[in-house]
């Protein structure tokens, strides 16, 4: 049974041809446990059905109904006892006693009727919940408009009726104090199942409501049909249905949530720089919108403690989206406006130097990085002349290359993102053409210049292995041969007759110059590849030959760990070839020899007290040393002012 009807409903004011007819064959049911707001322009009758319903005024014609009871049947007191036990009422104007304080107003209909407030429970509750509770001891001149109305709210359902009339009840509050009486409003029907009958033209305060119902010229919607349904698109009226379709509702809506959350927020942690700087605007307009949806159905559920507001919010959230799809074409269309800036930038005399990162900020991608065609080889080199490897399918980038005149120049390595706009791609390609080919020719000659260096140290590692094959033959061979010849002549002279005066001295002699010459074999074969470096390393090394130098030498060494072989062999060779040139062309008393590491690189210095005047250029033994260590990727000086000795100074890399 609905909680009111109207049936036929027809009210005029006046008579003859200044009668007004604010109702006109009004027919509506006002269901009961639900909250329904009747909307319409200015003098539609929307307060004059409201106050035929509440028995405030008769109808002219027609039939009212509260409940199974229809007013006509009642006389004044029974209207009486019907609007003060059955109906409730909320005004604009709020209609409160001023003598009386805000607590004597709200049981006022009470004590009229003689009938007990349950304070305990009912009165606390309410005035909790309206949150008057600390100004029940106030009068209402002692009030704001909003808590005013809160008060006439609390008198409306202070004695449990069966259906509550609110006339404008925001229309002389502001948006806080209007949200938190239609959310009372609303709470009060889904919590404690009151029907809600709301007068009002804002379209805010109707969005609070289940259903609303328009008046146009004194009838319901234009229509007179009492029939005809309010949603011409309902098949069957079954709330308790509409309530567990709506949870199903909620439920997969919850799930495609939490689903779509997580697939954005891996994509978002996978994606890269570039891709999240195309897909941000978008992104954050959908996440307010989606964050602003969430915020409503929670409110929702609560009861809409504040009004409309979460739904507006969300309105205009989702309108920000495809503001945010303008936002990312307009940036492609400036990307590309940035072109020309690039070509200005490119055509500066330092743009080589920052070629890459011009390329990065005219794409937007962080990530890019340029190699470059090497025709020698027929591949593709980064700007040091390193060997570049294009990505494969499925690796996670991209790969456009650019040509001039048909023939490859370079090559940019982006983020795949880019390949949806493709048309930047060329043209910033196009605009850094002229710069790549002067760039390649860098990469191409920094590229040789690392096969130089590279074929350098396969020289010095090649005469590295010619001194230890040397030297491995001299001694396993000759140096053999030649001590067993000593040994044979030895046994000789043993085996001379005694009367043999002539043979002794010639064995004896030629077994002398045998043994100097195995000394100079001996000597030969060390200063070819030392066997004590092999074994014991450069600070052993060192120490021998200082001891053997032909001048008094002071050694100076810091170092506490074998080093790779061809650096050892390189810094013996550079104190050898240093002590040898002091010995012979210094003219000097004394010699200094350092031998220290500091971090990843070894230091190797040899300084005489002699006339100085040496240069790289005056002989091949300085220069070859010169190569070596710079075949290591070392650097070698010489020192030499006149009559100030000579410093030979080497610092090779161990790395």
């Amino acid at each position: 049974m609905p909680a009111a009807r109207a049936v036929g409903l027809a009210k005029l004011y006046g008579r003859g041809e200044a009668a007004v007819r604010a109702l006109d064959g009004v027919s509506v049911e006002f269901e009961r446990g639900r909250f329904t707001a009747v909307m319409g322009p200015s003098g539609s009758g929307k307060s004059t059905l409201m106050h035929c319903l509440a028995g405030l005024d008769v109808p002219s014609s027609g039939r009212v109904f509260v409940g199974d009871c229809e007013l006509r049947s009642l006389d004044d007191a029974g209207l009486t006892r019907l609007r003060r036990d059955r109906v409730g009422f909320v005004f604009q104007s709020f209609n409160l006693v001023p003598t009386l304080s805000a607590s004597e107003n709200i049981t006022l209909s009470a004590d009229l009727a003689g009938v007990t407030v349950d304070r305990e429970w009912w009165f606390d509750e309410l005035v909790g919940l309206l949150g008057v509770a600390d100004r029940l001891s106030h009068r209402p001149a002692e009030l704001s408009g909003g808590q005013q109305q809160r008060v006439a709210c609390a008198r409306a359902l202070i004695g449990r009726p069966e259906l509550i009339f609110a006339d404008e009840p925001t229309g002389n509050l502001d948006s806080n104090a209007s949200a938190s009486v239609l959310s009372f409003l609303r709470r009060s029907v889904s919590e404690y199942r009151q029907s809600v009958v709301m007068v009002t033209r804002d379209p805010q305060a109707a969005a609070c409501a289940h259903r609303v119902v328009f008046l146009a010229d004194g009838n319901k919607a234009g229509l007179r049909c009492p029939s005809c349904p309010d949603n011409l698109l309902q098949v069957f009226d079954d709330n308790h249905k509409a309530l567990g379709w709506l949870n199903l509702e909620r439920l997969l809506g919850a799930v495609l949530l939490v689903t779509l959350i997580t697939v954005l927020a891996g994509r978002w942690l996978q994606a890269s720089r570039a891709q999240r700087r195309a897909v941000a605007p978008v992104l954050v307009a959908g996440c307010a919108s989606l964050a602003a949806l969430v915020w409503t159905v929670t409110f929702d559920l609560l009861g809409d403690p504040l009004g409309s507001l979460p739904a507006n919010v969300w309105f205009y959230t989702t309108a920000t989206i495809p503001i945010a799809v303008l936002f990312v074409f307009l940036q492609r269309r400036l990307a590309r406006g940035q072109v020309a800036g690039l070509v200005v930038e490119l055509g500066e005399p330092s743009a080589s130097a920052g070629l890459r990162e011009a390329l990065s900020r005219a794409l937007g991608d962080p990530s890019l990085e340029l190699a470059y065609w090497f025709p020698a080889e027929r591949c593709y080199v980064d700007g040091d002349g390193g060997m570049v490897k294009l990505p494969d399918a499925g690796s996670g980038r991209s790969s456009t290359f650019v040509e001039r005149d048909g023939q490859p120049i370079a090559v940019l390595l982006h983020d795949p993102v880019l390949e949806h706009n493709a048309q930047l791609v060329r043209s910033v390609c196009a605009a850094a053409s002229l710069a790549l080919e002067n760039e390649r020719l860098q990469a191409e000659l920094r590229a040789r210049l690392v096969e130089l260096q590279a074929s350098r140290a396969r020289l010095v590692e090649a005469t590295d292995s010619e001194r230890r094959r040397i030297e491995r033959d001299l001694h396993d061979g000759t140096q053999q041969r030649l001590v067993s010849i000593a040994m044979s002549l030895g046994l000789l002279e043993s085996k001379l007759p005694a009367t043999a005066t002539e043979a002794p001295p010639l064995v004896r002699e030629t077994r002398e110059a045998l043994v100097l010459a195995l000394a100079e074999l001996r000597e030969l074969t060390h200063g070819i590849n030392p066997p004590l470096l092999t074994e014991r390393g450069l600070a052993a090394a060192l120490d021998e030959l200082c001891r053997r130098a032909a001048l008094p030498t002071h050694l100076d060494l810091e170092l506490d760990q074998r080093l790779p072989d061809q650096v050892e062999s390189a810094a013996y060779f550079l104190a050898s070839e240093g002590l040898t040139n002091a010995a012979k062309h210094s003219h000097g008393s004394q010699v200094r020899v350092l031998a220290s590491l500091q971090g990843e690189c070894l230091i190797v210095e040899v300084a005489d007290d002699g006339i100085g005047g040496a240069a790289t250029a005056g002989g091949s033994g300085l220069r070859g040393l010169a190569d070596r260590v710079e075949a290591l990727g070392g650097r070698f000086t010489v020192s030499s002012p006149p009559g100030r000795g000579t410093t030979v100074r080497a610092e090779i890399p161990c790395a």
